[in-house]
């Protein structure tokens, strides 16, 4: 998978190759897995996603895949 970013002021790279869908989070397909392009990107930098886990975004971006702000939490840290 060839992600395409452009890099904002806030140094996002927002995801400009991959329509985000309705929830706001561009999807793609890798080794058969679809998925959102920050949990790729995270598994790719960073490593596996724990059961129970999600991938936040400390930027708040959706668009973005910067593993620099991408970290583990909960779904009670994201509300």
């Amino acid at each position: 998978m060839t992600v395409k970013t452009k890099k904002n002021k806030r140094g996002c790279f927002e995801c400009v190759s991959h329509a985000p869908g309705k929830d706001g989070y561009p999807r793609a397909t890798v080794d058969g897995k679809r998925d959102r392009v920050h949990r790729h990107a995270y598994r790719k930098f960073k490593g596996k996603i724990p059961v129970g886990m999600i991938v936040r975004h400390k930027c708040d971006n959706r668009l973005c895949c910067n593993p620099d702000h991408l970290e583990l939490g909960t779904d009670a840290d994201n509300a």
